[in-house]
């Protein structure tokens, strides 16, 4: 379902002109999503799972409740050590789903990787060319680039497929809600390529300030244009393209998460994500940064030791090169496991976060929450 519906949405309770009759003032398009999560949104006033109001003081004055914790995040906006212990804590409770999924998805592309790169060290991928003729050699290092080129197109996919099913983890570990890996992939598989579509898109938005430039130089190039005319232009081009194309990074981080928890089209993924993040770039660019330095550090210490033993590998066996990629293939697998739930727990809670700012989601989760709590109890 498209979610820019311009019918109300889940947000507070109706005011004094809705109660008296009138009709609710629609909400912007695209503000609110049409399509939440199972178990986020539950019609009707809080029931009787709501918690107390607190005491007033003297005075009168009641000092606020604290933020209710059905998972593991408060139902509040978050800071940003809440939002990274909130990724660490969903690992730490859905464990046995994360590693089940994650670990099956790394699995069959290290397989594959290991099918096209490391056939016996020879071949259309392998990496040896020893005692060949030119011919050969030409042979086997296309055959290792195309055979690089596909792994890499697959192991994109993947990762794009994969980040989609831990996001709906995330979406039901926010309310303490279990899922198994069979319910998150099905919940996934019917959004798979409307992932792939959208990190395509995403990708060509981003790219496209700086490959303006680029093509502009290659063509006066081709052209017969002085060399420090054209080389200038590329430099200066790319230069003044990377803050474009880091704004725009930024402005559509959130889509994925958007798409998935949502349902939503590329497009109104798209504008969700612009609509969450306008008024909040800096802290949502420094938050992805962190992210990014975090997930390089935890990959490069997680694949250090196998990096290390296939260099010991290769060096006993007179300088091998099919330790060392066979060696990098396992370790980056293993850091694939643990790095990439943190990294997508990560990017869903800053988009469950900016809905919480900007829409009041918090609300309308401690609604659900309240009566998950009262039915769990009847």
């Amino acid at each position: 379902m498209n979610s820019e519906s311009t019918g109300p949405g889940p947000g507070p309770d109706p005011g004094p002109a809705e109660q008296a009759g009138n009709p609710p003032p629609p909400h912007p398009t695209g503000q609110w999503a049409a399509v939440q999560p199972p178990g986020w949104t539950v019609p009707g006033p809080l029931g009787p799972g709501s918690p107390p109001p607190p005491a007033p003081l003297a005075g009168g004055w009641a000092p606020p409740p604290p933020a209710p914790r059905p998972g593991v995040i408060p139902l509040r906006p978050l800071a940003l050590g809440e939002i990274l212990d909130g990724a660490v804590t969903t690992m730490r409770r859905y464990w046995k789903v994360q590693l089940g999924i994650t670990a099956a998805v790394m699995i069959v592309l290290t397989l594959f990787q290991a099918a096209v790169l490391l056939p016996g060290g020879q071949g259309a991928g392998g990496l040896s060319t020893s005692g060949t003729s030119d011919s050969t050699t030409g042979e086997t290092v296309a055959g290792l680039l195309v055979g690089r080129g596909l792994t890499g197109l697959l192991a994109q996919l993947a990762q794009i497929v994969l980040e989609g099913a831990l996001i709906v983890v995330v979406g039901r570990a926010v309310l303490g809600l279990q899922i198994d890996p069979v319910t998150a992939w099905r919940a996934t598989k019917p959004h798979a390529w409307r992932l792939i579509g959208l990190s395509i898109v995403v990708l060509l938005i981003t790219l496209g300030p700086v490959a303006v430039p680029v093509l502009l130089a290659l063509a006066l190039a081709a052209a017969g244009a002085p060399t420090g005319g054209w080389a200038s232009i590329a430099v200066l081009g790319v230069l003044a393209a990377v803050p474009v194309a880091v704004w725009l990074w930024t402005r559509f981080a959130v889509s994925a998460p958007a798409l998935v928890l949502e349902s939503a089209t590329i497009r109104t993924a798209l504008r969700r994500s612009a609509r969450l993040v306008r008024g909040s770039w800096w802290r949502v660019f420094g938050i992805l940064l962190l992210n990014a330095v975090l997930t390089a550090l935890l990959t490069g210490v997680l694949a250090l030791p196998f990096m290390a033993l296939g260099a010991a590998i290769a060096s006993a066996t007179g300088g091998s090169e099919l330790a060392i990629t066979a060696a990098l293939m396992v370790g980056t697998a293993v850091a694939g496991v643990v790095v990439n739930p943190f990294s997508a727990g990560v990017v869903a809670l800053l988009y469950i976060d900016l809905r919480m700012r900007r829409e009041g989601l918090d609300l309308t989760l401690v609604r659900a929450s309240a009566a998950t709590a009262a039915a769990g109890r009847q």
